[in-house]
């Protein structure tokens, strides 16, 4: 599924995902911890995984006060959602999963195996 909508740097939009695994970053957080220089192939790949809808840019400067988020599960397990939002109700999420659904849902207390899964906030 990530290859058919990722085509290009896919092993460092794949990386990029992992680190966002744990929550919100800024680029810079985000080169860090990748261990690469912010700019260039980092900015094409986070381009790339938000027009694929993968990534939401967060229009706040604080990633608990953004207007979305978006979570990962790329394990073969579900994994339970465990993100603290500050306190912040979702307005709406979608999940991407297997099956290649892009349904609405309430918000999970588990996340499928090799799922995404977009929270945004009112």
């Amino acid at each position: 599924m990530f290859e058919d909508v990722i085509t290009r740097q896919t092993k460092l939009c794949g990386r990029i995902l992992r680190a966002l695994a744990s929550g919100s970053k800024s680029v810079s957080e985000i080169a860090a911890a990748l261990r690469v220089d912010k700019g260039g192939n980092i900015s094409d790949a986070l381009e790339q995984l938000a027009e694929s809808g993968m990534v939401a840019r967060d229009g706040g400067a604080n990633p608990a006060t953004g207007a979305a988020a978006f979570l990962v599960n790329d394990s073969p397990e579900a994994r339970p959602v465990a993100f603290d939002f500050g306190g912040r109700k979702p307005a709406a999420c979608r999940i991407v999963d297997a099956k290649r659904t892009d349904a609405e849902i309430p918000f999970p207390a588990t996340l499928p195996p090799h799922s995404f899964l977009l929270v945004e906030f009112a």
